[in-house]
């Protein structure tokens, strides 16, 4: 009888939380057997029962039986003599009030102690659901982050083997990392338990695979599933997986283990970077975005890399620098809010993990911006422009690096190491810079002050972002960065137009200005070359390849100052990155 509610209450939970039926049911059964208010209404109840059975019995006809033997001897008389009776007597009662009341009274005790008995079971479904709920919350929340940190960067074809036992949270995870990589687009994700394999659409233009194999009878049922195929360029999610007659070559693995705590779990990711992504889903979860989509963005030319989340707070960005440059980001957010500058808002941080969580400025960069529409150009460039001169007129905050003339002559000679044919013109920019750019007493500079980390936001100021490695340099290091961009073609009289407006406006000398402009530009763009070289030689990134033609074209347009004579000489048989050039860089291997 109490058996009915039990399964009603599983399909309401699983309506909600689609988990392993079977589990809960376990669950329930060990409480059922454990709990004590449970176990006083099943005495009472057959306490009550047997109270009625024997007022029943009171109403029955009685039967009752007697039997005697009777053994005499007299005496002087040999023998003896017996005798025996027998009796049978029959009563029933024909009316007795007080007896009827009483098989009233008992039966009516009896139907309490059933429906009491059904609503403490029906009291310990609910509070063995609500507890197995919480505690599945509560645990596999960090899982689900986990699974929505992997999908963010993992890349088709792919295999990840979910091994665990029943209802370790594998079929959770599996929901959660398949939900996360398709985004808007999401499914329900049931569990493949019966069907042994389900499929879904991936946006990169592949598909998810999601197999639970437990009732896989013979490995050689793979080949009907279609399973081996499909890991050769799916994305493939696989519980039991040893089931499968050899483990995939490359295959990542996630398993999930008790705990001496009952209600945490153990989680082992083997994986490419399974300690950053383990360290992000610990951090997201601990900042109380443990529910929000993970989405890659864009990264720059360093280790760092940056996620945007989406979910019921809104969404955020995570930076995750291993190089551990918190510090000076943290500091200079500060700095730069504190002055009325655009820099986003610090959510979350743990700077000894080298995370951040902050506040997401949109997606609007001045480099879409301007793609989308060309005419934005003057525009956006005048409020460049206006941001340096505001910055400028600053005090240099003293926790910023100086960068003089040693020090970008030590930068260029990443030149002479990486670019082929690369000559050594350190010395030459260290006495050009005391002579042209020396006098000028340096300002607060961003540094990596281009298109790509500035964001649009209409009447509101730029948005500031990657300004972590900011120094004290010459004023033109800035205008340089922005102008001479590159990654985009900054149309030169724009450039001509904003030198003029920073000089109107700053009250700087035009001449040694100009000067210094040019070898600012010069260094930045030999510095420039050398890194895209290395990053495609080392780090394995040819793409930069491609900005090299822009990047020489305005190294040619600075070194036409006259007073870059000497530089303009030494680089006079560098060969030019044309095609074969850059693709003799990208054969090239450390």
């Amino acid at each position: 009888m109490f058996r009915r509610p039990l399964f009603l209450s599983l399909a309401l939970a699983l309506t909600s939380s689609p988990l392993l039926a079977a589990d809960l049911v376990q669950t329930y059964e060990l409480a059922r057997t454990n709990d004590p208010t449970l176990s006083i209404a099943e005495s009472q109840r057959l306490s009550t029962r047997e109270g009625a059975v024997q007022a029943r019995g009171a109403l029955l006809p009685q039967i009752g039986g007697s039997a005697s033997l009777t053994d005499t001897r007299a005496a002087g008389v040999s023998g003896h003599l017996r005798r025996r009776s027998y009796g049978v007597s029959a009563n029933q009662v024909l009316f007795d009030w007080g007896q009827i009341a009483t098989l009233r009274s008992q039966r009516a005790l009896s139907t309490a102690a059933d429906f009491q008995l059904d609503a403490d079971n029906d009291a310990l479904i609910t509070r063995t659901a609500a507890a197995y709920f919480d505690v599945l919350i509560a645990t596999e929340t960090l899982t689900a982050a986990l699974a929505r940190m992997l999908a963010a960067q993992i890349a088709p074809p792919a295999t990840i083997l979910l091994d665990g036992p029943v209802g370790a949270g594998k079929t959770h995870f599996a929901r959660a990392f398949i939900r996360a990589r398709q985004g808007d687009a999401a499914e329900d994700v049931p569990s493949p338990t019966f069907t042994l394999v389900q499929t879904y659409d991936d946006p990169m233009g592949t598909q998810i695979w999601h197999a639970d194999l437990y009732r896989l009878t013979d490995p050689s049922e793979l080949t009907e599933l279609g399973l081996d195929e499909a890991m050769e360029d799916a994305i493939c999610l696989i519980e039991w997986p040893d089931r499968l007659e050899r483990l995939p070559h490359g295959a990542l693995t996630l398993s999930i283990a008790a705990h001496a705590d009952p209600d945490l779990r153990s989680v082992t990711l083997i994986a490419p970077d399974a300690a950053r992504v383990a360290a992000r889903a610990v951090f997201v979860a601990g900042a109380g975005w443990a529910d929000a989509r993970v989405v890659p963005l864009a990264g720059d030319a360093s280790a760092r890399r940056y996620f945007r989340l989406t979910g019921a707070r809104g969404s955020a960005v995570l930076m995750d620098d291993p190089g551990g440059s918190c510090g000076p980001f943290l500091a200079m957010t500060e700095w730069l809010r504190g002055h009325g500058f655009g820099a986003p808002a610090i959510l979350a941080q743990d700077q000894a993990a080298g995370l951040l969580l902050v506040e997401d400025l949109g997606d609007d960069l001045v480099a879409r911006v301007l793609e989308r529409d060309p005419a934005m150009a003057p525009v956006i460039y005048d409020r460049i422009t206006d941001l340096l001169v505001d910055l400028h007129r600053h005090p240099v905050p003293g926790f910023v690096a100086p960068l003089d003339g040693p020090t970008l002559a030590e930068q260029v000679e990443l030149f002479a190491e990486c670019y082929p044919q690369g000559v050594d013109i350190a010395p030459v920019v260290a006495r050009l810079h005391a002579d042209l750019a020396a006098d000028v007493p340096p300002v607060l500079s961003l540094r990596d002050f281009h298109a790509e980390n500035l964001i649009w936001r209409g009447n509101a100021p730029l948005g500031l972002i990657d300004y972590q490695d900011a120094v004290a340099c010459h004023p033109a290091y800035d205008l340089v960065s922005a102008l001479q961009d590159a990654r985009r073609d900054v149309d030169p009289a724009t450039e001509q137009a904003q030198i003029a407006r920073y000089l109107a406006a700053t009250g700087l000398a035009e001449a040694p200005f100009r000067a210094a402009y040019a070898l600012i530009g010069a260094q930045r763009a030999l510095r420039i070359l050398g890194v895209f070289a290395r990053l495609a030689i080392r780090d394995g990134k040819p793409r930069y390849l491609a900005f090299m033609p822009r990047v020489w074209a305005h190294l040619q347009r600075d070194l036409a100052h006259p007073a870059l004579a000497p530089l303009r000489a030494m680089l006079a048989n560098v060969p030019a990155p044309d095609a074969a050039l850059r693709e003799r860089i990208a054969r090239c291997r450390p």
